[in-house]
């Protein structure tokens, strides 16, 4: 069944939890995230990304998930922000200045980490949405798409014209995938329900964002599913200013349902801060093992939060298929490609 979160929209639950491996297997720091003092035992936790961490999504995600380490385990926190071709020698600083776990926020960031972790045994690496993995690298596999399955079949529930947009920041393997699997999820509602999708080339660009949205928006789309972190605000803008065409938006990554919820009617979620702290833990503790940390509806790290303020206008009957194609997706039978 849809949980009462996903029903209200709440925040993000920052509690440990998750599901452990399933087999063994030039920038500055962000002055935000630095480590406060800490005892020589402290967990030195290094953080690199590609965008700024008050992008309200992917990225600041992954600063909450520094913050609760720090209030909760007592790590020693820092963050570098960091492109592809930067990304080897930002983790590379990272090990050099013997800090134990260093998350690389990207599967774009795969390689660097499988290299670097070659060169250094004693440091973990951690690859969000990554492929690779050694005795000292694990990746995190959020299995997204079931969260933008069922965000599919509410946006076509709610949309009148049965034309939706997707607008992506860049297309990497998972958000191609989420793109696919919303479309797959509007059709289980709506045989005629189709999509049109683009790729801003970046995760910055609001005013690039804002322009695509309100072309597709011209050529008939009511609803806008983005995932393109801080470039998502053009696509917020241009909602709101055509409001009175009904035209609305469902977010991803973070729940960001509060961030405008006149127009934000739902938002496909990765429960980020919570598969860091299994893996800080794990780390901790001694447990931890090189290989896949896999994060679903089943470990309650993926999920669908639903707007409060919109839940009523998604017909009954299409809100009684997300339950059950959520309850289907959690035991198994339903197959989600």
């Amino acid at each position: 069944m849809i949980t009462r979160r996903s029903l209200l929209a709440a925040p993000l639950l920052l509690v440990a939890g998750g599901c452990g491996p399933s087999q063994p297997g030039t920038t500055g720091n962000d002055p935000s995230t630095a480590g406060a003092p800490a005892s020589a035992e402290a967990l030195k936790v290094g953080l690199v990304t590609n965008g700024s961490l008050a992008d309200s999504g992917w990225n600041s995600l992954a600063g909450q998930g520094l913050e609760q380490m720090k209030s909760e385990l007592g790590a020693s926190t820092s963050h570098q922000n960091a492109g592809a071709a930067q990304a080897e020698e930002a983790l590379r600083g990272f090990a050099r200045d013997g800090f134990k776990l260093v998350f690389a926020h990207g599967s774009e960031f795969g390689d660097a980490a499988k290299r670097v972790g070659e060169e250094y045994p004693e440091t973990y690496f951690v690859v969000s949405s990554g492929e690779v993995e050694a005795a000292n690298v694990a990746s995190l596999v959020f299995d997204f798409g079931e969260a933008t399955y069922l965000a599919g079949m509410a946006a076509a529930g709610l949309s009148k014209s049965g034309k939706a947009g997707q607008i992506g920041g860049q297309d990497f393997p998972p958000v191609v995938q989420g793109f696919k699997l919303f479309e797959q999820g509007g059709k289980a509602v709506n045989p005629n329900f189709a999509t049109t999708i683009t790729y801003l080339g970046n995760w910055s660009d609001a005013n690039a964002a804002k322009e695509k949205a309100l072309a597709m928006i011209n050529d008939g789309a009511d609803v806008i599913f983005q995932n393109c972190d801080a470039a998502g605000s053009g696509i917020f803008q241009a909602a709101e200013e055509n409001q009175d065409k009904g035209i609305l938006v469902i977010g991803s990554n973070a729940n960001q349902n509060d961030l405008k919820p006149e127009v934000i009617a739902a938002s496909a979620v990765i429960d980020v801060p919570k598969t860091f702290m299994t893996v800080a833990r794990d780390v901790k503790e001694g447990r931890f093992k090189g290989g896949i940390y896999r994060e679903s509806l089943k470990s309650d790290t993926v999920y669908l939060a639903i707007n409060d303020r919109f839940k009523d206008r998604i017909p009954a009957e299409v809100m009684k298929k997300i339950e059950e194609a959520e309850k289907s997706i959690r035991e198994g039978s339903l197959k989600l490609v």
